[in-house]
């Protein structure tokens, strides 16, 4: 990433809400499962 984007994705990133943010992270810097993550959350994929 160019890094004028790298700064937007953060600017972006420090808006989000919880738990968006932590989703986020978790699956794009975690690599995640979106099923662990909702097993994180106490959620189910049903």
């Amino acid at each position: 990433m160019k890094k004028e984007q790298l700064i937007n994705l953060h600017s972006i990133l420090h808006k989000l809400e919880e738990p968006y943010k932590e989703v986020f992270t978790l699956r794009n810097f975690a690599e995640l499962s979106f099923k662990k993550i909702g097993e994180i959350f106490g959620k189910s994929d049903e």
